[in-house]
């Protein structure tokens, strides 16, 4: 993760109410391609952290494309990802067993009852040849 400084906090420091930049790697490291469509990633947020449920951009430099929440990093993957219908978010205690189990809708600006983030990238998952993976970026407020 990287600090998020904006507006009149530009100081860059990890502290208890700065946002920073939530970030998740996921990679193909088997030995073949991932079938169509069926990449599922449930990431639980640490305790410490609370979503942002807004452009993550917002505030400061316009980084990444789009005004949604979470951002799709592509590095040779072959998937993509439409933010209003392969994300989604979970507010239960224990993670989700499915995409179709990730039904809370968090609240505009930080959300502290989301739990859980919920990805379903669309496509087939390439092969690591020589990488295959994609990022996620979600903007976060340590508590």
């Amino acid at each position: 993760s990287t600090v998020y400084a904006y507006g009149p906090d530009t100081t860059g420091f990890a502290t208890p109410g700065s946002d920073i930049i939530y970030t998740i790697v996921v990679r193909n490291i088997g030995n073949g391609p991932a079938g169509q469509n069926s990449v599922f990633v449930v990431d639980q947020l640490p305790g410490n952290l609370t979503f942002f449920n807004g452009d993550i951009d917002s505030g400061g430099p316009d980084i990444h494309p789009g005004t949604s929440p979470v951002a799709f990093i592509d590095n040779g993957s072959g998937l993509t990802l439409d933010y209003a219908s392969d994300v989604a978010f979970s507010n239960l205690p224990a993670a989700p067993a499915d995409f179709s189990a990730c039904n809370y809708a968090p609240a505009s600006g930080y959300d502290p009852a989301v739990r859980y983030i919920c990805i379903n990238p669309k496509g087939v998952f390439a092969p690591p040849a020589p990488s295959s993976e994609f990022t996620l970026a979600l903007r976060v407020k340590i508590n």
